[in-house]
């Protein structure tokens, strides 16, 4: 049975896990594909690109980039990778030569009880949330501007983009990403039929909007953490106890929305709860190891 098989089609290699027979097995070609790692995460989605033409993005970055020093590099980290992948297989494989149940063995004695003890300790819900704000420095200047939001448009210039709107990253086009790249991406995927916008940084707009969140959020957490100008760290159980009186049992996403939407007017504004409770809903696996 193939429980994992991943090649390229400029065949960086495969990787595949045989659970009939037990062993990894890797195969390697002697050169180095443009896809490499960096390549790749610099292409990965981010929210508003799903749907984007993946295959065709990566081949214009790796076109684009050919030859680079960034390019350069990329393929001495993919080999030195590829290296220690080949290395680390060849171990589990003779790991599994000397012992059948070693997986199974480690599972049980090791793995479970490690996870059981941390289910343990931890908090049953946990009231904490991670607020991020997508898009943020382009989204305030369409907030100025409502007009970039109907092309693609982005925040930075042809050297490198720090954010950029929806319509942009159905082209690929993404944070920490060459400007001219981004141009040729929209470019070539749009038929010629669009072109990108750049739009100068602003920090004072940033910082001003930025401070316009973080008061609606002290609604919900006086202490909150600003982490950056777009994250937020806040801890909701106060408020929770103050407006809401839910017991901890009671704490469960659709009995909170449920009493929010039902609560008396004068307190405070409940539709911003709810989506903020609707992200924590969603990372909420992530929270708990907070």
């Amino acid at each position: 049975m193939m429980l994992a098989n991943d090649q390229d089609e400029e065949g960086l290699g495969s990787t595949a896990y045989n659970a009939e027979a037990g062993r990894v097995d890797v195969r390697f070609a002697d050169s180095i594909s443009l896809k490499t790692t960096a390549l790749v995460i610099a292409a990965s989605d981010k929210a508003g690109m799903k749907g984007a033409p993946r295959d065709r993005i990566n081949e214009i970055i790796a076109r684009e980039s050919k030859g680079s020093l960034f390019m350069q590099r990329a393929h001495h980290l993919a080999e030195k990778d590829g290296e220690k992948i080949q290395s680390l297989l060849q171990r589990l494989n003779e790991k599994d030569d000397q012992s059948d149940n070693w997986r199974v063995s480690m599972c049980e004695d090791t793995i479970d009880p490690q996870l059981e003890r941390y289910r343990s300790q931890r908090k049953k819900v946990s009231t904490r949330v991670v607020v991020d704000l997508d898009s943020f420095f382009i989204s305030c200047h369409i907030l100025d501007n409502p007009e970039l939001d109907e092309s693609p448009c982005c925040v930075g210039g042809p050297k490198m983009i720090s954010t950029s709107n929806y319509k942009a990253r159905r082209y690929g086009v993404r944070a920490a990403m060459p400007g001219f790249i981004g141009q040729v991406l929209v470019k070539e995927l749009s038929g010629g039929s669009e072109c990108l916008t750049f739009v100068k940084s602003d920090f004072k707009l940033y910082h001003s909007k930025s401070a316009e969140v973080k008061a609606i959020l002290q609604e919900y957490d006086k202490t909150l953490k600003m982490c950056s100008l777009d994250e937020a760290y806040m801890d909701i159980e106060s408020y929770l106890d103050a407006y809401f009186s839910i017991t901890e049992g009671d704490r469960d996403h659709a009995a909170i929305t449920k009493r929010m939407s039902n609560s008396d007017d004068d307190r405070p504004p409940l539709q911003e709860m709810a989506s903020i409770l609707e992200i924590k809903e969603v990372t909420k696996n992530l929270l708990h190891s907070i």
